[in-house]
């Protein structure tokens, strides 16, 4: 539900918008659900000073009964789960392994602890600017969250950033989220409300003022509060909002103006008031500190004993610290430094604090930056390695610095910021660190054909000029990217015995060189090295992900399910829903189809916006397991696209395994007869030789057997039948194929003949494709005329079928689709599904050509056919 406010109503004050009956109806349907039990969560979005702010406060006093938990995030203050030390949930900064799963449930067993039975009131404000951890947490939250009284209101300038995205998600979700939007006033409102203040105000200062302030209520009713009509009238420029931060501090005391200039210098963390008061130079801060309280400048929370003080908003903030000289703002900084307890807020001081270069602080910001990025907290280290880099006198390093701060930035998947940027990164003399970053940013954003363009165009001897751990980093990166676009195994493998080469420590890149190394591990490069692990197990994840791509389902569900355990228990922080998706892949093809769906379903839950190429390709399987085959057509255009971006080889086989059998299953027969074509539209030849799995065997086989190509079948069944990989179910499938290309060239003994090893041998594990198996031989066995061994054959497909709970409706009934032919009709059909031309047929019936002509005609206008092709496409069912 999303309900906006455009103020554009007619304000009844200058002092606080005016919000509409819809908006306070959404408010107390949000107060309403959540007091009955049903979690919901109130999203306000918004610009600075369209009333975000003021509306969390209406929320708060309308919650009458809730137990209220409330947050300012702060943008420089990003340590990881701060709201947890906040609320008092931890009593010191969290544990770096601690999973946003795992703060979930520690913030769930706390609420219970301290909610006496209320129900419960979250209130964020900012959350653009909180840490990203808490964010995740309270967000997760939410959505572990059933049955209970929860009421989470959070309000941010925007819900579309990548950091936002659980957000996002939580807005899709009609049942429980309520999405209102702030935005300003429109002209006439805004001329209201001045002419309301300023009754002799002209038309003309009216549009003025509006397109000066973009229509923000705040900054427009902040000028007229502090200016009068003449002084605005004839002003060549108009007032911007720091114009209140001067008319306040002109009011204030010595010791008012101190406390309130230390508070902003400070930041918008809470902080302990002695400190504000020593920054400050007050011994005794707490009279000012009750007055600036009084006043709404300062917001004092915690406890008489332990007060801690943060200025009441983000625009007062920034107005009153453009009133403050540069050099009183530098020293306020550098004492700041001296008096913070965190070493990082000291840094930040300090660079505040700085007047130019400073080498020896840029060293020690770029040295914090890689503690951050060990500990994986990737966008404060960007944060401080631009600090670095504004400090570094050299420009070379400081190129170097800011680069490296992009890296981290994309690592904690803040493409925006770095798109952003992206005009500096192109004019960077660092050839390798600006190929680095943009090819990493290509990555992120799922344009893995460009990505491997980029990453792959830098010559080696510019690779081997970089420093280490640009060195390393390429490597990794450029070994990952040629085995998810099909590119060259024995480049990927050159390029991973690099990577093992280089001295340099890079532990944050273990999953990308772990695949990688994964995919080539047959020719000597296995595992990861100790300087590239982070202490991930990741060999069962693999081996599980290898057996469901080769057709191996039980022994991927055997390695897969436990390590996506783990993923779904807050242990391990890998990937973004791959996992999943492989082991509903591995579901679905043994049959266990509720289990698919729901895998898949989770994989689809993407936190990073774009979706997992691997993902796309068997989000289809999702509605198949549930009764709707018909979204078929959209989700192949949907897997096309992104594959067509990103060719990983193994992706595209499971997508086009997917969806072929998707439409042996329901049917479709003239799409399997051009889906060949279409494949080589969409994606040319498919060769990965030295990559194809057993099941991608099979499955080409299949394609090419429905175009009626039955050397190229004859061919995958021998590939097939000299797979190394120990399948159970190869001399099935080996059978299987050959009976398809002995069908496919007119030879229908041969076929069932294979057909009926095939099916003696067995599809084992692969128990839908066994029941497509024994609906060929039934095919195969009623062209024939043996209609009791194509109705046994047909039986046992449909029971194969019936055991997979979710296939029944695939079940076709049995009726036999010559039914209205006579006897002599029925010879023709037979004869002409063997391939016999109209001259053959009439020599065999001992008939002209033109009385086959004439059957012909009857034959399809009572089968509704219209060719050879459909008629045979109908026949074999």
């Amino acid at each position: 539900m999303t309900v906006r406010n455009d103020q554009s109503g007619s304000p009844a004050a200058v002092s606080a918008p005016r919000w509409s009956a819809h908006q306070l109806e959404a408010l107390d349907e949000a107060i309403g659900r959540a007091a009955d039990t049903l979690p919901t969560v109130l999203l306000v979005e918004g610009g600075p000073g369209t009333g975000k702010t003021t509306f969390l406060r209406r929320v708060a006093v309308a919650a009458q009964g809730f137990h209220v938990l409330q947050l300012q995030a702060d943008s420089e203050w990003q340590q990881p789960y701060a709201a947890l030390v906040d609320w008092g949930v931890l009593d010191a900064p969290a544990d770096p392994a601690l999973t946003s799963l795992q703060a979930a449930r520690m913030l769930r067993t706390w609420i219970e602890k301290i909610r006496s039975g209320a129900p419960v009131l979250i209130v964020l404000d900012d959350v653009q600017s909180l840490d990203t951890e808490s964010s995740d947490m309270i967000a997760r939250l939410v959505e572990r969250t059933f049955s209970d009284r929860l009421l989470v209101v959070a309000a941010a300038d925007t819900f579309t950033l990548a950091a936002l995205a659980p957000w996002s998600r939580l807005a899709l979700d009609a049942d429980r989220a309520i999405h209102l939007e702030l935005t300003g006033l429109d002209e006439p409102a805004a001329a209201e409300l001045v002419t309301t203040r300023w009754p002799g105000a002209e038309a003309a200062l009216c549009t003025r003022l509006w397109e000066h302030t973009t229509g923000n209520p705040l900054f427009l009713q902040t000028i007229l509060h502090e200016h009068t009509l003449d002084e605005v009238r004839d002003a060549d420029e108009l007032p911007a909002p720091r114009d209140l931060a001067r008319t306040i501090t002109a009011r204030l005391d010595a010791d008012e103006a101190s406390l309130l200039r230390a508070a902003v210098i400070l930041g918008d963390r809470r902080t302990p008031s002695p400190t504000a008061g020593a920054l400050a130079g007050l011994e005794d801060p707490a009279d000012a500190l009750d007055r600036l309280r009084l006043q709404g400048l300062l917001v004092v929370d915690g406890g008489a004993d332990r007060p801690e003080v943060r200025v009441a908003s983000g625009v007062l903030r920034a107005a009153i610290a453009d009133t403050i000289p540069s050099a009183d703002r530098r020293a306020l900084h550098r004492r700041a430094a001296e008096l913070v307890d965190s070493p990082i807020d000291a840094l930040r001081h300090r660079h505040l604090a700085a007047n130019g270069y400073d080498d020896d602080l840029a060293a020690e910001l770029d040295a914090a930056a890689w503690s951050l990025h060990v500990a994986r907290r990737f966008q404060q280290a960007s944060r401080v390695g631009r600090r670095a880099a504004d400090v570094t006198a050299d420009p070379a390093v400081r190129e170097r610095r800011f680069l490296d701060a992009l890296f981290d930035a994309l690592m904690g998947r803040d493409f925006d910021s770095v798109e952003r940027r992206l005009a500096r990164v192109g004019y960077a003399h660092d050839e390798a660190r600006r190929t680095l970053v943009e090819g990493f940013l290509l990555v992120g954003r799922r344009r893995w054909s460009r990505a491997s363009a980029v990453l792959l165009s830098i010559p080696a001897a510019l690779i081997e000029a970089t420093d280490e751990r640009t060195r390393l980093r390429l490597h990794i990166l450029r070994a990952w990217i040629q085995t998810v676009t099909g590119g060259s195994v024995e480049g990927a493998r050159h390029e991973l015995a690099l990577a093992n080469a280089q001295p340099a420590v890079e532990p944050c890149l273990s999953g990308y060189f772990g695949f990688a190394s994964a995919q080539v591990a047959g020719a000597g490069v296995t595992g990861a090295p100790a300087r590239v692990t982070d202490g991930l197990d990741l060999d069962d994840a693999w081996r599980g992900a290898a057996a469901a791509i080769a057709g191996l389902p039980d022994v991927a569900v055997r390695n897969l399910a436990p390590f996506t355990a783990r993923i779904d228990d807050g242990l391990v922080t890998v990937g973004d829903g791959e996992f999943h998706a492989l082991l509903g892949y591995a579901y679905w093809l043994r049959g266990d189809w509720p289990e698919a769906r729901e895998r898949i379903r989770t994989s689809l839950e993407s936190r990073y916006g774009a979706v997992n190429p691997m993902v796309r390709a068997v989000a289809v399987l999702a509605d198949l397991t549930t009764g709707n085959p018909g979204t078929l057509t959209e989700h192949r255009a949907q897997a096309r696209a992104a594959l067509r971006e990103a060719p990983w080889p193994q992706a595209i086989t499971m997508a086009l395994t997917a969806e072929f059998v998707c439409l042996r299953l329901t049917g479709r027969h003239a799409e399997q007869a051009r889906y060949l074509d279409d494949l080589n539209t969409d994606f040319g030849t498919l060769t990965w030789p030295v990559m194809e799995s057993p099941l991608w065997l099979l499955t080409l086989g299949m394609i090419n057997a429905a175009a009626r190509r039955p050397e190229p079948v004859r061919e995958f069944a021998a590939r097939l039948g000299n797979a190394p990989a120990p399948v159970g179910w190869r001399e099935a499938g080996v059978a299987w194929l050959h009976g398809l290309a002995a069908e496919s060239g007119g030879d229908l003994q041969e076929a069932a003949r294979r057909l009926d090893e095939a099916r003696a041998r067995g599809m084992g594990e692969l128990r839908v494709h066994g029941a497509l198996l024994t609906s060929d031989l039934a095919r195969v066995r009623r062209s024939l005329g043996d209609d009791t061994g194509a109705a046994s054959a047909q039986h046992e497909s449909d029971d194969r079928l019936a055991q997979v709970e979710g296939a029944r409706y695939l079940i076709a009934p049995a009726t036999d689709p010559l039914a209205p032919l006579s006897d002599r009709e029925r010879e023709v059909v037979a004869l002409l599904t063997q391939g016999l031309s109209y001259a053959q047929i009439a020599r065999e019936l001992y008939v002209s050509r033109s009385t086959v002509g004439f059957h012909l005609s009857n034959i399809y206008a009572k089968t509704a056919t219209t060719s050879r092709h459909e008629l045979t496409a109908l026949v074999r069912g």
